[in-house]
């Protein structure tokens, strides 16, 4: 497939999805998620490695990879793996701002930039519910706790905050179908564990 027509293809669905993410509050007093605005795609014959891969997002979050195969798919599995993918970078792109389900599919919620957020978060998941911040020092070993957590996650919890932060941005969790187990909206079961 000719990689100008694929990329002409996927760019509308990119655009409206990537404008969907940018433009979301994820709390009534956040900022929009503006710095997902600079995330741009790539066409690669590199990405279609497997029967089920079609994208990938670099570890800064700033750039995705699409295999021309991905404008062959329904629109509903084409646009559920470009909002899987805009999980990825609003995670990498805001890191540690969301929390992220640790053993199995579940919501990813945020919690914020600031070292309050991160540390009554970690204290939730990991330490002592009830614990109090006394003063803002307070959180710095929670914080940082917080932000090792996010760092040393499984692939599984990556994989799940994605689909969960897809799902608190637009409202629709992508799902997961067919003998290769692709992502779409319209059916399907959660991720499964150990799906790479």
């Amino acid at each position: 497939m000719d990689l100008d027509w694929a990329a002409a293809i996927l760019e509308p669905h990119f655009d409206a999805v990537r404008d969907t993410f940018a433009s979301f509050r994820p709390s009534a007093d956040a900022k929009p998620l503006d710095k997902l605005r600079r995330v741009k795609f790539v066409i690669s014959e590199e990405m279609h490695d497997t029967r089920r891969h079609f994208a990938a997002t670099r570890t800064d979050g700033l750039l995705m990879m699409y295999a021309p195969q991905i404008v062959d798919l329904s629109l509903e599995s084409l646009v559920a793996i470009v909002g899987h993918e805009f999980g990825h970078a609003a995670d990498m792109l805001y890191p540690g701002s969301w929390t992220w389900p640790l053993g199995s599919a579940d919501a990813s919620l945020w919690i914020g930039e600031e070292p309050a957020g991160k540390a009554t978060a970690w204290r939730l998941a990991f330490g002592r519910e009830r614990a109090k911040s006394q003063s803002e020092r307070d959180n710095d070993a929670p914080a940082a706790n917080w932000m090792c957590a996010w760092e040393d996650r499984s692939g599984d919890s990556v994989e799940w905050a994605a689909d969960g932060i897809c799902e608190a941005v637009t409202g629709k969790r992508p799902k997961y179908c067919g003998d290769c187990l692709i992502q779409s909206f319209s059916c399907g079961i959660g991720r499964p564990s150990g799906l790479r």
